[in-house]
């Protein structure tokens, strides 16, 4: 509930009608270029204005139930069973919205409501930015407001099969056109999302941007429909906690950036969450332009099914390759299943993302924890690669067991790993490794404590560890 008391309003009195319609089901083979298996099928239902009242939306009186609270200074916005239509929504502070069970809202499947004639800039640093499709902003947004709070068990969907599924049955030459994050919360404090369902976003789902004191608790993240929908994405925001929250997507699932170089990511804590995935279950990066420090992973599990189109890329993901400073981070208690790698540490120098603002630098990355960690179904060897200029320092192995049929379709000996400073962090980004556990260059003090490999494919003659110097 918001701090301040204040009355509730029902967004039914103020012009909410809730009575969207649901379409056919659309059915469509998946592109193999999106990472998908060709067999898989996706299925979605379009919500739209009803028959009899083809150009009602409810994105008026939400916003104007909204506002009348947010006039009266503070208080609920209560959304009762239905379902609604709706476009952009903005936020204010001392605001409540709290979705009943059986209220769903859906984000409108034309890109036309979500267009906007100002560029949405990040006022702190003066910095202009865009979706990469259009000029648009989020379903959710907020700017620079205090104390909100965003509650279920009630749903929100993107409905991003509108805009996917069209892409999916064009060939390539189709430019996708999608709204942008599902949830934008920039600049705010005291910010509460729990308890709530969130379904099928265009693009990244839940996203703070410069944010302080951040709480987000028994959430349900499922967007699997498209590529870029990141489940919960922390940029450059401090004193975070998000706990209790299943998250299901074919992009990262929880996932911290530091996307300016004044940006800082501090004080992060996620416990106790579960995230299936075909990308990377728990990451830093990929974008680390300013610092990030002292975050902890606790007592999560990142998965994938056997049956589904591709394995989970990595459980544990760490990537400084913009300049960053990257420090006192630390994965406890973590379990993972069906994974390329268990985990991976990269530290690359790309000049791409510092160019706007400084010569391209080599950041840092040093003090990494890892205990307890379960790993199981693993086909690619972990890997902790500094820069030859500068090495990642003072990480911690400790209590780590993997296991998987690790797969080498190279001559181990004849296995020469490249530097890739300018590469995107990936576990497929070396290659072939000349070995199925762990591979280590340009690293310092790197502490293993009861770390153990099972390589159930009897054909690999590759070492279990291999580590370089220069």
């Amino acid at each position: 509930m918001a701090r301040k008391d204040g009355e509730t309003i029902n967004v039914r009195d103020y012009g909410a009608i809730g009575v969207a319609e649901k379409a056919e089901t659309q059915v469509c083979p998946a592109r193999v270029h999106a990472g998908w298996n060709p067999e898989a099928e996706l299925r979605r239902d379009i919500y739209r204005a009803p028959r009899d009242k083809p150009d009602a939306r409810d994105t008026g009186g939400l916003q104007a139930a909204i506002d009348a609270v947010s006039e009266r200074g503070g208080g609920t916005v209560l959304v009762p069973p239905g379902d609604y239509l709706t476009g952009p929504l903005w936020l204010c502070s001392d605001i409540h919205l709290h979705l009943e069970s059986g209220a769903r809202l859906w984000g409108s499947p034309e890109i036309s409501d979500y267009e906007t004639e100002d560029i949405f800039s990040d006022k702190t640093h003066g910095q202009k930015y865009l979706t990469g499709q259009a000029r648009n902003v989020a379903l959710i947004n907020a700017a620079n407001e205090n104390n909100i709070t965003i509650s279920g068990p009630g749903q929100i969907s993107g409905q991003g099969g509108a805009y996917f599924i069209p892409w999916w049955r064009a060939d390539k030459s189709y430019t996708l056109q999608r709204p942008w994050r599902l949830f934008s919360l920039n600049g705010c404090k005291e910010v509460t999302v729990r308890d709530l369902n969130v379904k099928d976003s265009c693009s990244w789902t839940l996203v703070f941007q410069d944010c302080c004191h951040v709480r987000v608790s028994g959430v349900r993240i499922d967007c699997v429909h498209g590529p870029n929908a990141d489940g919960i994405d922390i940029e450059n925001s401090q004193f975070v906690t998000i706990s209790d929250c299943d998250v299901f997507t074919t992009d990262d699932g929880i996932c911290l950036k530091s996307t300016h170089p004044d940006g800082v990511v501090r004080n992060i804590t996620v416990s106790n969450c579960n995230v299936r995935t075909l990308c990377n279950g728990f990451k830093i990066g990929t974008e680390t332009l300013g610092i990030v420090e002292d975050v902890v992973f606790s007592n999560c599990t990142a998965y994938n099914l056997s049956s589904d189109p591709v394995n989970m890329a990595a459980a544990i993901a760490v990537g400084c390759c913009d300049g960053a400073k990257v420090e006192r981070v630390q994965f406890q208690n973590i379990a993972a299943n069906q994974c390329k790698a268990a985990f991976y540490m990269h530290l690359g120098k790309r000049t791409s993302k510092q160019a706007p603002y400084r010569d391209s630098r080599i950041g840092s990355l040093e003090g990494i924890t890892i205990s307890n960690l379960r790993a199981a179904g693993c086909i690619m060897p972990s890997f902790i690669c500094g820069h030859k200029d500068v090495p990642i320092k003072d990480v911690i192995l400790r209590d780590v067991r993997i296991s998987g049929s690790f797969v080498c379709e190279s001559d181990p000996a004849e296995i020469d790993v490249p530097e890739l400073p300018e590469g995107y962090p990936d576990t497929r980004m070396y290659g072939d490794l000349p070995c199925y556990g762990l591979f280590i260059r340009n690293a310092e003090n790197i502490v293993q404590n009861n770390l153990q490999v099972k390589n159930q494919n009897p054909a690999d003659s590759r070492q279990m560890i291999k580590a370089i110097t220069y």
